[in-house]
């Protein structure tokens, strides 16, 4: 029995001392160490290159839709192609994760985050339709110190231009950028420009540890060497 407590006293220090030295987003300070996968985490993970049953199968029926409708105003549904049918896994939330001022992912297309696609390939700006406060537009916030950036409503930075404190919803990410997406078909893909480096061209990961949270990952091998069970997924603009 002495045994027993000892050797749980020491995986519960090792796994502290794993998760204090992270840098996430979360319910304030304290909590910068929450969100992104940590190597204690993954260690108890089996390696899953993807979980179906995670997936949230696309509804059938329909919806009233808002008035104002117009051909430009899109959702974002995720989707994960496997083999010969692709899945759609959710849609992205135009509500936040608790206390986080992060979008969320939800299974239900009438929550989605209604967004305006401008024409042009990009980048360009997503404003979000309805919105008419000073920050407006669908953004990504993050830092070099993460190994992925996060969906949120963000006043309006230049194109090419580097993270900048112009104003979150997310109180623990204050460095964002608006004009980062781009349009090839209906796939909606999203670049990142790190506070020093080069330009990334993101991947947009979902993490079966964190459902709620999309991933746009900007250390990809960094990422996925934590969160074993992560997956790549991709953005589909489908009408609202």
């Amino acid at each position: 029995m002495i045994f027993n407590i000892q050797k749980l006293a020491i995986l519960t220090a090792v796994a502290f001392s794993y998760v204090s030295a992270l840098n996430i987003p979360g319910h304030g300070a304290a909590a910068l160490q929450a969100r992104e996968p940590s190597p204690v985490v993954a260690a108890r993970e089996e390696v899953r290159s993807f979980e179906p049953s995670r997936v949230i199968q696309a509804r059938g029926g329909s919806h009233p839709q808002p008035s104002g409708s117009s051909s430009n105003k899109k959702c974002i549904k995720i989707t994960k192609k496997i083999v010969w049918t692709t899945l759609t896994i959710g849609y992205l939330s135009e509500n936040y994760i608790y206390r986080t001022g992060i979008f969320k992912v939800t299974s239900n297309k009438w929550d989605c985050l209604k967004v305006v696609v401008p024409t042009g390939s990009g980048p360009f700006d997503l404003p979000i339709y309805g919105e008419n406060g000073s920050k407006k537009y669908l953004g990504l916030a993050g830092h070099d110190g993460l190994k992925a950036s996060y969906p949120v409503k963000t006043r309006q930075t230049g194109v090419n231009s580097r993270p900048q404190n112009v104003g979150t919803d997310a109180s623990d990410l204050p460095l964002s950028e608006s004009a980062v997406w781009s349009v090839n078909g209906n796939t909606l893909t999203a670049i990142w420009w790190p506070e020093s480096g080069a330009k990334i061209n993101v991947k947009t990961m979902v993490w079966p540890q964190q459902m709620d949270y999309l991933y746009f990952a900007t250390k990809p091998a960094q990422f996925s060497q934590t969160a074993h069970s992560a997956y790549e997924v991709t953005l589909q603009l489908t009408n609202a």
